[in-house]
């Protein structure tokens, strides 16, 4: 039976009664009750009157969205277009029922919420599936979030190219594949290309193609991979200076040149180029940076949108899930949240994305993410989460067994805390990449290597 957790000054209301016939009904007559209920008990979802706490509530539902995103969230009310009930409507998941409504129109509108709630799960579950071209939208809803999806729609709709610049692992690839998604090109693949793994000295035909005069053939690149679709050229400022001018040629000129083709070649290809906001690092990327000036979007650090961590650690828990088949992680502890907002987030969302596979690797028949389980680097004050990891527990399973263990947590934490790049992980751990890579294969650790 689902918990429902209401809020109503009269508990024997003839509504709550006959929901306690359907519903484990939960009645606490005000929200600071309410607000130290819902830390404690699992709910499914929330009924309140508002007509006795008016702006309370509206304070109450804030908070509880900033760590139950989806949790739904019902209100009663005499009018349907005062400024509270208007004001009810701008937040996700809450919906209104009017007083003269019977207990069968909530019933039937609680259906609803659920039936809303199962569709969000599903369009997360479906991102595990997805292809580079079909990309799950920017998740979040803070102010600063919602500006940039604007401007990013906005600047799609133009189908010129795009300079994406910000931290490393802010998400400038997936919003790569946002924009690809909202442009005309969408119905063929994205292709993408790293400037800092190609290697040197055939970056720039990798890129633009080449003339074998020998044969008299053409020998394709990623411009013609990527003829009627996005081309996404990432680490921009790690690209020799021959492809950096030949981007701002074709920028200003709209085609290119082969190598040993002295032919101009038109491209309608959509040029997305990204790079680390502050490597600006020759005339050529400040040449790109003037000419894309009106074009430029800039990836938020986690840091800056913090209230957007619980819809996005639940958006990881569901995509990192299908990677881990024994896992029954489905839900996060409130303290958690408050755990994870309060970090920092150096490596914004790639760290985030680490942490909530890292939780679900060590905790595989948890079916709530707690504060004990997320890394030590989360807690500023260096507190000790793992009592289990000490030495004076002894060795149960062996000492070759026990040492394993504890090698694979201190790797496993290492790439959280470095965003999955194992060069950054083989730093803190004080020992080489190649070491480091050795012993994930050793260690059969599953975590993909940026």
């Amino acid at each position: 039976m689902e918990t429902l957790l209401t809020i109503a000054q009269d508990p024997n209301q003839d509504t709550l009664k006959q929901l306690s016939h359907h519903y484990h009904v939960l009645n606490v007559n005000s929200v600071e009750t309410a607000s130290q209920l819902i830390a404690q008990t699992a709910c499914d979802s929330i009924f309140a009157d508002i007509d006795f706490l008016s702006s309370p509530l509206i304070d109450f539902i804030h908070k509880v969205r900033r760590y139950y995103p989806f949790l739904p969230i019902i209100c009663r009310h005499e009018q349907q277009h005062s400024p509270l009930a208007s004001e009810l409507s701008q937040i996700s998941f809450t919906y209104l029922i009017l007083k003269d409504d019977t207990e069968q129109d909530l019933r039937e509108l609680l259906e609803h919420a659920h039936k809303q709630l199962l569709l969000q799960q599903l369009a997360f579950d479906l991102h595990t599936q997805a292809t580079d071209n079909h990309p799950l939208s920017l998740v979040g809803e803070s102010l600063i979030l919602r500006n940039l999806r604007n401007n990013v729609i906005q600047l799609a709709a133009k189908e010129e190219p795009i300079l994406i610049l910000g931290e490393e692992g802010s998400g400038k690839q997936h919003l790569a594949r946002y924009i690809h998604s909202l442009s005309s090109k969408s119905d063929n693949f994205l292709v993408t290309v790293k400037a800092s793994e190609l290697e040197m000295p055939n970056s720039y035909e990798k890129i633009f193609g080449s003339y074998d005069q020998k044969k008299q053939a053409i020998i394709p690149g990623k411009f013609d991979s990527a003829h009627s679709s996005t081309l996404h050229i990432q680490d921009f400022q790690t690209a020799s200076k021959e492809i950096k001018e030949a981007l701002v040629h074709f920028i200003r000129e709209g085609y290119i040149y082969r190598k040993n083709s002295p032919i101009p070649t038109p491209s309608n290809a959509l040029v997305l180029i990204s790079g680390t906001a502050g490597r600006e690092n020759d005339e050529a990327y400040s040449a790109l940076k003037t000419l894309l000036r009106q074009n430029t979007v800039h990836t938020i650090p986690l840091r800056e949108r913090k209230e957007d961590i619980p819809m996005l650690a639940y958006s990881f828990l569901q995509e990192k899930r299908g990677q881990h088949e024994a896992a029954k992680m489905n839900n996060i502890d409130s303290r958690a949240l408050e755990d994870l907002r309060a970090f920092d987030w150096p490596l914004n969302l790639d760290q985030l994305r680490s942490v909530i596979d890292y939780c679900l690797l060590f905790n595989t028949q948890c079916q709530t993410l707690l504060p004990g389980m997320l890394p030590h680097f989360i807690y500023t004050d260096k507190r000790e989460v793992y009592s289990d990891t000490s030495v004076l527990s002894g060795c149960p399973e062996g000492l070759e067994e026990e040492v394993n263990k504890l090698q694979k947590r201190l790797i496993v934490q290492a790439l959280s805390e470095a965003g999955g790049r194992q060069v950054h992980a083989a730093r803190l751990l004080k020992t080489t990449p190649r070491i480091l890579n050795h012993r994930i294969k050793q260690l059969d650790i599953q975590t993909v290597a940026k």
